[in-house]
Formats: C-alpha cells, sequence, structure tokens
C-alpha cells in the first residue's frame, strides 16, 4: 500500500490553524483502557499534523477520554504508539 500524503486545506482556512494538516490514509488501532478491560479497534487516519491526528474508527469516544494510537509509517516495519487524548 503506498501512502500519499499532501496539504488538506485552502491557505484561507489553514491560516486559522497552529500548523500544515497533511491529508493521509493509514490503517491503525485504537486502544482504550477502561476500568475493567482494554479495547482494540481498527481505524484508519485520515489526517496528520504537528499537533495531532484525525482518525476514523469503530469505537465510541468522549471528549477528553485518554487513548493510544499505534500505526506504521510507509516504507517502515516498526509500529508507532502514541497516547492522546480526544479533542
Amino acid at each position: 500500500m503506498v501512502t500519499e500524503i499532501v496539504p488538506g486545506l485552502s491557505p484561507t482556512y489553514q491560516s486559522k490553524r497552529r500548523s500544515i494538516r497533511y491529508t493521509l490514509d493509514v490503517p491503525l488501532r485504537v486502544i482504550l483502557h477502561k476500568q475493567d478491560t482494554t479495547l482494540i479497534r481498527d481505524g484508519r487516519g485520515t489526517e496528520l499534523s504537528e499537533y495531532g491526528m484525525c482518525i476514523m474508527a469503530g469505537v465510541e469516544l468522549k471528549l477528553g477520554e485518554e487513548v493510544e494510537i499505534e500505526f506504521t509509517l510507509p516504507y517502515s516495519s516498526e509500529p508507532i504508539r502514541v497516547s492522546g487524548a480526544v479533542r
């Protein structure tokens, strides 16, 4: 699979953001630690910036909830796992 990364927003809208968002299409896993269990769901990363990632996944997430995202960059064999919060 080839993943293409390109700027995703028009210059007018982009000027309101802290950093450039790049459009991408990468498979990922969402890891959600609940009080008595851990949920792992497959999803897709659709945008990436210096400050975060836009994802689509089959799990309901609440604002402020902490999750881990695991994905592998194109042409790499090592997965990357990062922690973050839903915004």
